[in-house]
């Protein structure tokens, strides 16, 4: 049971460094960008 929390809290640690990474690099936000382009041109 200890091993499976651990495991657990290390892995929401390396998602949250993860996640903090993409917003400081603004790659989270491609998708998005795409997306408006995309409607754009088809516009």
């Amino acid at each position: 049971m200890d091993f499976a929390t651990t495991m657990d809290a290390l892995s929401w640690e390396f998602y949250n460094r993860f996640f903090n990474v993409l917003v400081d690099y603004g790659i989270v936000y491609l998708p998005l960008l795409m997306f408006l382009y995309k409607n754009w041109l088809s516009e």
